[in-house]
């Protein structure tokens, strides 16, 4: 594994280069033949004042595009969640994201979270909560509270966008609505007590 530890002088834009030519030399090694790996998806004057969303690991074919993140995006206008980030808990596509390759990203997740300074940060799903913990909280019990702290910082979990979209015979779409509606509300409580919006 490459050196972790940045240079503090550098800006985001290019710690968050350094960190990308560190991952993607590891994503080599699991067969990501592109030249660059989208990371983060942000701007970089919310560093320090912002809530991290940590999305399920990569599937699709184009990084922050897929319709999950668009419905992300929009809920978050919707509630008024401004000052964001957004990563995947492991952002190389693999046909299977075992619990060992989530785990192993955390390294580099912790310094990217060391980077932007974080105020509060959401888990979307059981697998982006493995990047954090290592026993895992069920959604169905735990979803819109926070769970517990990684480096200081409150982590809440909620489920991935896909679930939403998904259909199923014992949840119709009003209920998952009312979930969604529900879990989002406590995180934008949450947000407000941490974040200051200009």
């Amino acid at each position: 594994m490459a050196d972790l530890f940045y240079s503090v002088g550098n800006d985001l834009e290019s710690q968050i280069e350094l960190l990308k030519t560190d991952i993607l030399t590891y994503a080599k090694t699991l067969g990501y033949k592109k030249k660059s790996l989208p990371l983060l998806h942000g701007k970089a004057e919310n560093m320090s004042n912002n809530i991290l969303i940590v999305q399920p690991p990569f599937k699709g074919k184009k990084h922050f595009s897929d319709d999950e993140f668009k419905a992300l995006i929009y809920t978050m206008g919707k509630f008024g969640i401004l000052n964001y980030f957004v990563t995947y808990s492991h952002p190389v596509p693999l046909e299977r994201h075992t619990k060992n390759e989530i785990k192993k990203f955390s390294t580099w997740m912790s310094k990217l979270i060391e980077m932007i300074s974080p105020k509060l940060i959401v888990a979307l799903g059981e697998e982006a909560e493995l990047v954090f913990f290592r026993r895992k909280f069920i959604l169905r019990d735990f979803h819109g509270t926070v769970v517990d702290q990684h480096a200081g910082i409150p982590v809440m979990i909620s489920f991935p966008f896909d679930y939403y979209a998904s259909k199923s015979s014992y949840e119709d779409r009003s209920y998952k609505k009312y979930i969604q509606d529900t879990d989002w509300t406590a995180i934008k409580e949450e947000y407000d007590r941490r974040i200051t919006c200009q």
